[in-house]
This record gives C-alpha cells, sequence and structure tokens, in this order.
C-alpha cells in the first residue's frame, strides 16, 4: 500500500487539482480514481456513470 507522500509524488498533477478543490470547496472533497503518467489508483467509474457533487451545491 502507499503512503500519502508516495502517491503525491507519483500524482502531482492530479493532487494538486484535489488540493484547489478542497481549497475552494472544503475538506470532504475526496478522489476516487487518479490516472497520471500511466500510472492509476482507484476504482474508475464504469461507462455512462456520471459523477455529482454532493452537499449544499445547487441548493437555493
Amino acid at each position: 500500500m502507499l503512503d500519502k507522500d508516495e502517491i503525491r509524488r507519483l500524482f502531482p498533477q492530479c493532487i494538486a487539482f484535489a488540493d484547489e478543490c478542497r481549497r475552494v470547496f472544503g475538506d470532504d472533497i475526496k478522489l476516487v480514481y487518479v490516472e497520471e503518467n500511466g500510472l492509476s489508483l482507484g476504482k474508475r467509474s464504469e461507462p455512462g456513470v456520471q459523477t455529482h457533487l454532493s452537499g449544499d451545491v445547487g441548493k437555493p
């Protein structure tokens, strides 16, 4: 199993994007799949499955 430092080293662009999302939307943001430089980690969504934000997004 990879530790956090190793994941940050292997997936720098994905982690930078996730960090920015957390900065903007809060710490509840979680990565479920990343792919960078021919490496992948996590579970990729099935084709046709849509990803949605949860929480207060879109509430009046």
